[in-house]
């Protein structure tokens, strides 16, 4: 894309139908938050595996009862989903990672091979696999299983591919130990493209990206062009001047997507549209207001970014500083098409950012959930100075719930117009709202760890992030 480029199910019963936020009471520290988005001041005048954020099953029945009475809410006013057991997706096996992704990507009605020995001119059968993905792809019916053996791969490209609910097209590794890796010399664009296509699954791959590329602009995986219903599984994206897994508002939207347990980090570094690890940016009712079962369209579940920094400003906007480089980032979702279906943030582990963990900006109905995030906001600029880890810029829709928040570089850990309860505070000095737990004195060893600093920012085993009851 040229400069022009724009920028989840969980294994507990999750929070649907939504409760009346108008229910519940916090209170935050009325410190300064600048809600600064890249096209909010243009307007002005310029998601490999993931672990919760775990608490024990007694603290979390300690915490309804603590935290509901300290703001004065009767238990049965909070959703009791919210309550139920914590599941670690970073437990789960590869086998039950490709199970729980076969129940939702509905295909295997043919499978077609694809190996790095193969040959495009092959018939695609085991003992005669093709060469590319995109060849494979090319040739694919709705319901078509794609697997994929060991090999590096080129440019791959979804376009104008029509699935329906039954009929997936399903791109997958062979298995867990399969090395496919998707990666384009430069110059180049976005490696993986998934353009005008609906019902398409991609798991497995490694998509590695090159900081040097001259395409400043050029994304790991990217979702537009009116897509809907697609799934991005384990995915490993890193090393993108842009952003790691990108969906944006390019020939037509994006809606009803499904992001879970990828590993992405050392993206958004050079470009001047300032991107973010995962990125919604301007989501569109594509159809008809359907979700998915559990009630969100779109789900953003069990990733692990870390090391996600924009290091050269917002120049499209005319602005002379970084604006993002978030972990997550949920963006102009509610302004740009009046998008209101609700999204889930879960269980995810975000760390080591320049920018937010979660940004909910001009966002609305968002359920943030039972994420770990520390030491993010690494960035010295004017629009996240004052920024929380979590947060969000428009209502009380806007819901953080049962997170661990250990900031590190702010002094925050919430905003005053989003909803928090029942998360534990590990750090910074605001005073901690209403109907959340305080443990700031504890800082980064509120995780089981061990962790340092420095591990916030390389990586290291997700089950380091779960919190300590």
């Amino acid at each position: 894309m040229s400069t022009t480029q724009r920028r989840s199910h969980l294994r507990r019963r999750v929070p649907s139908p939504r409760f009346d936020p108008a229910d519940l009471v916090t209170s935050a520290d009325p410190t300064t938050h600048h809600h600064v988005s890249r096209r909010g001041l243009l307007g002005a005048g310029l998601a490999l595996g993931g672990a919760a954020a775990l608490h024990g099953p007694e603290e979390a029945d300690a915490m309804e009862v603590s935290t509901t009475a300290a703001a004065g809410i009767a238990p049965a006013a909070l959703p009791v989903q919210a309550w139920g057991p914590r599941t670690n997706p970073g437990a789960l096996t590869d086998s039950q990672r490709r199970s729980q992704f076969r129940q939702l990507v509905l295909a295997g009605q043919r499978t077609v091979y694809v190996s790095g020995a193969g040959s495009d001119s092959a018939p695609g059968t085991a003992a005669a696999p093709l060469r590319q993905i995109s060849t494979a792809i090319a040739e694919a019916l709705p319901g078509d299983l794609i697997v994929v053996g060991d090999g590096v791969y080129g440019y791959t490209v979804v376009d104008n591919f029509t699935g329906r609910p039954d009929a997936w097209l399903a791109i997958m590794t062979a298995t867990a130990q399969t090395s496919a890796v998707i990666t384009v010399a430069p110059p180049t664009d976005n490696f993986v493209n998934i353009i005008a296509s609906s019902y398409v699954g991609l798991y497995g791959f490694e998509v590695s990206g090159d900081q040097e590329n001259p395409n400043t602009n050029g994304s790991g995986i990217s979702i537009y062009g009116n897509s809907h219903h697609v799934a991005v599984w384990n995915t490993f994206v890193h090393d993108f001047p842009g952003g790691g897994i990108n969906c944006f508002d390019v020939a037509g939207s994006h809606d009803m997507l499904d992001i879970r347990y990828n590993h992405v980090t050392r993206t958004s570094r050079y470009s001047p549209n300032n991107t973010s690890g995962i990125s919604i940016y301007a989501a569109r009712d594509l159809t008809a207001g359907q979700t998915f079962p559990d009630g969100y369209a779109y789900r953003i579940i069990g990733n692990y970014i870390h090391d996600v920094v924009c290091l050269v400003p917002f120049t499209p906007g005319g602005i002379d500083f970084v604006t993002d480089g978030n972990g997550i980032s949920l963006d102009s979702n509610q302004t740009r098409y009046g998008y209101q279906k609700p999204m889930l943030v879960a269980n995810n582990v975000v760390t080591g950012c320049g920018g937010r963990a979660v940004y909910s900006f001009d966002t609305v109905t968002v359920d943030v959930l039972f994420n770990a995030v520390a030491g993010n906001l690494r960035t010295n600029s004017p629009a996240l100075t004052g920024a929380a880890e979590l947060m969000g810029n428009t209502d009380h829709s806007v819901r953080h719930l049962g997170n661990t928040i250990c900031p590190r570089h702010t002094p925050n850990s919430s905003d005053p117009r989003s909803l928090y309860v029942a998360n534990v505070i590990a750090g910074g000095t605001q005073a901690v709202p209403i109907a959340n737990i305080d443990r700031r004195a504890t800082g980064l060893s509120t995780f089981t760890g061990p962790l340092t600093a420095a591990h916030l920012i390389s990586g290291t085993a997700v089950s380091r992030f779960t919190t300590r009851p």
